[in-house]
């Protein structure tokens, strides 16, 4: 087991991700280090609202009865809701219109990543905001200049 990267979230809670050999007993793992282990890893993301009033209503979008499937938790904490993303189940573009509808009559929002989003990710995002399906992984510049800037063979 090796952590790659480690993050707190506004809301208190800490978060790992985590490098391990294949075949690792992922439930054995969790109950040793006390922990929820995720495979593949959520999406965790704060969400601040403009206009903190909104958040009561913001957390119960998000954590509520009627949540998006793929929101595995969301905790509210001071001007910001944490929200962890199964992004099997619930696309990052659904959930941002989500936000976004909830905060509709007061908008504006800053949306914090806690970890660096996938390729898979970015680009699923870009390709449902900008209508273009015809934007994947492959189109992305980062996925060939990343490797060559840590020094991998590519």
């Amino acid at each position: 087991m090796k952590p790659t990267s480690w993050a707190v979230a506004r809301c208190g809670r800490s978060y790992a991700i985590v490098g391990l050999a294949s075949g690792s007993d992922l439930a054995a793992l969790g109950e040793k280090l006390g922990a929820r282990v995720d495979e593949p890893p959520l999406v965790i993301l704060d969400v601040l609202p403009r206009d903190p009033e909104r958040i009561p209503a913001l957390l119960q979008a998000l954590a509520g009865p009627g949540r998006p499937a793929g929101v595995v938790d969301a905790k509210a904490s001071g001007d910001s809701v944490t929200v962890e993303l199964n992004e099997g189940a619930t696309s990052l573009r659904l959930l941002v219109d989500v936000v976004d509808a909830e905060l509709e009559r007061s908008p504006g929002r800053r949306i914090l990543p806690l970890f660096p989003l996938g390729d898979a990710t970015i680009t699923a995002f870009a390709a449902s905001t900008m209508r273009a399906p015809e934007i994947e992984a492959s189109r992305l510049v980062e996925t060939y200049t990343e490797p060559l800037l840590q020094g991998a063979e590519g």
